[in-house]
């Protein structure tokens, strides 16, 4: 809440049909009812979540990777950091590989996230370009600068980690989210905070956060950082 940097959250409006960033947070509770919207995968972990009057749903559902919301948040450089590795990333890019993703991201849809009040947003979700966002992300990897800002319009670096902890975009086992937080901190510690000289101590952010959210008893985290 008092960060130098606005925390700006982006989560999908189904009353409005698009990503939708939410920011200016009147407390901590009010912040963690926003991350937990934006996290909120549809018939996963359940129902919308009302926020500020409107129905809202995972951010992915709109825009797999937030590189929208930021550029019309007049951002001209911006991080990625990426929840699977560079080597399985080449892997995707394969042809039967994009194939095989297609149907299985139709079947996910309309099998487990459909529920009736998301028919009308999958209708209007722009799966095709969040495909080729992936693809403009990889070749920035690559050193192709030019071409993220030719896709972009600005500076794009997708941060890999060096190990993807099993995490996916369905996830909700606590122990998994928990390793994958950790292995974030550890790949902004890697790639941005040591070659700049910044002192970043991943762990022990990482243990900063488990400390507020994990109850001392029984060590147990959910997905919203309350305790169970």
């Amino acid at each position: 809440l008092d960060a130098d940097a606005p925390v700006q959250i982006v989560a999908s409006s189904l009353d409005r049909l698009q990503p939708i960033m939410l920011h200016d947070f009147r407390d901590e509770a009010d912040l963690m009812e926003c991350l937990a919207a934006s996290a909120t995968i549809p018939q996963v972990v359940g129902p919308p979540r009302v926020v500020r009057g409107q129905r809202l749903v995972d951010a992915a559902v709109f825009e797999p990777v937030p590189v929208g919301s930021a550029l019309r948040d007049n951002c001209t450089h911006l991080l990625v950091l990426c929840t699977r590795t560079a080597a399985k990333e080449t892997g995707s890019k394969a042809p039967i590989y994009q194939a095989a993703t297609r149907v299985m991201e139709e079947a996910i849809k309309n099998v487990f996230l459909h529920g009736g009040y998301m028919e009308e947003a999958w209708r209007c979700a722009h799966i095709e370009e969040a495909r080729l966002n992936n693809d403009a992300l990889y070749d920035a990897f690559h050193g192709c600068f030019n071409a993220s800002r030719s896709h972009f319009g600005a500076d794009v670096l997708p941060l890999y980690p060096e190990e993807s902890r099993g995490v996916s975009p369905v996830c909700t086992d606590p122990q998994i989210l928990s390793a994958a937080r950790v292995e974030g901190y550890r790949t902004i510690d890697r790639l941005v905070a040591a070659p700049l000289g910044i002192r970043f101590a991943p762990d022990s952010c990482a243990a900063r956060w488990q400390a507020r959210h994990y109850n001392e008893a029984d060590q147990v985290l959910t997905t919203d950082g309350s305790v169970r």
